[in-house]
C-alpha cells in the first residue's frame, strides 16, 4: 500500500503539515504527531489556557511509534483525523484511528476517538491501549445515572470495572477533562502517578477473539467541560455515548 498524506476538506478544523495535524477549534488547540500516536492529542491549549499534558494516545502491544514508519494512509475528512497503520508480524492486526472533534455546547468539546481493527490471521486476540496524562488536583469517578465519587489521589495505582467515566479537575481551572467508554466496551482503568501533579488515566479496550475479515470498532471520547456543572455533563455524555453504536468507519 502506497502511503498516502492529503487534505481534502479546507473548511476542517484540522491542518497536515506532514506527518503533524494541528486542530485549531474555536476552544481547542492541539497538535497530533502520526509517527507517535501514543502522545495523542498534545501541545494542548483551551480558551487561552495552556493545558499540561496529552490526551487520548493511542498505544498496541508494539509500540507505533517502534515501527520505523509513519502511518501508512493519512487524511482529513470534515472534522476527522483519519490515520491507518497496516497490519504487522509483530502487530497481527491493521488499525485505523480517528480523531473526530465537535463542539456540542458553548464551552464544550467533545474528541471522539474511533478505533477500527481487523486481521488477516484465523485466530487473533488484539488489545488497544488509550493514555491520557493531565495535570489535575481531583479526580471524580462518574455513573451514567449521574453518581460521583472522588478518588483519593495517593494511591498511585487504582483498577476499576465499575466506573466508565473519570473526570479530572485541575485547581483553578474553568473547564475540566471528562473520558468515558461505553459499558459494553470498557475493560476497566488503570490510574498512576507520571510526576508531580502529573495523574496518567490508562484504558485497555479489546482483547478478545477477533475473526479473520471481521472489523471490531471501539470508542472512547474525551470531552473538555464547564467546571461549574462538569459531574452533571459528564454524566449525560456518558449516557448518551453508552447508547449510541460506533459509527461507521470507511
Amino acid at each position: 500500500m502506497a502511503k498516502k498524506s492529503k487534505t481534502s476538506d479546507e473548511s476542517s478544523l484540522w491542518r497536515l503539515n506532514g506527518p503533524i495535524a494541528s486542530l485549531r477549534s474555536s476552544l481547542l488547540g492541539a497538535e497530533v504527531d502520526l509517527r507517535s500516536p501514543l502522545s495523542g492529542l498534545h501541545d494542548l491549549n483551551f480558551g487561552s489556557r495552556t493545558i499540561e499534558g496529552s490526551v487520548l494516545g493511542i498505544s498496541t502491544n508494539t509500540d507505533l511509534s517502534n515501527e520505523g514508519r509513519d502511518a501508512d494512509d493519512v487524511f482529513v475528512r470534515g472534522n476527522d483525523l483519519i490515520a491507518g497503520y497496516r497490519e504487522t508480524k509483530e502487530r497481527p492486526f491493521a488499525l485505523q484511528v480517528y480523531w473526530s472533534i465537535t463542539e456540542p455546547a458553548a464551552h464544550s468539546v467533545f474528541i471522539d476517538l474511533l478505533l477500527s481493527l481487523q486481521t488477516t490471521l484465523l485466530e487473533s486476540y488484539p488489545s488497544v491501549m488509550v493514555h491520557s496524562a493531565l495535570h489535575c488536583d481531583e479526580i471524580w469517578a462518574v455513573s451514567d445515572q449521574g453518581a460521583a465519587t472522588r478518588l483519593q489521589g495517593n494511591a498511585s495505582d487504582q483498577r476499576s470495572v465499575g466506573a466508565a467515566c473519570l473526570v479530572m479537575r485541575a485547581e483553578g481551572c474553568e473547564w475540566s477533562y471528562a473520558e468515558m467508554a461505553s459499558f459494553d466496551e470498557q475493560s476497566g482503568f488503570q490510574l498512576e502517578t507520571c510526576s508531580p501533579g502529573v495523574w496518567g488515566l490508562r484504558r485497555e479496550l479489546g482483547g478478545s477473539f477477533l475473526e479473520k475479515g471481521v472489523i471490531r470498532r471501539l470508542q472512547v471520547r474525551g470531552a473538555f467541560l464547564p467546571r461549574h456543572e462538569d459531574l452533571q455533563l459528564a454524566a449525560e455524555c456518558l449516557a448518551g455515548l453508552s447508547a449510541e453504536a460506533p459509527p461507521l468507519t470507511a
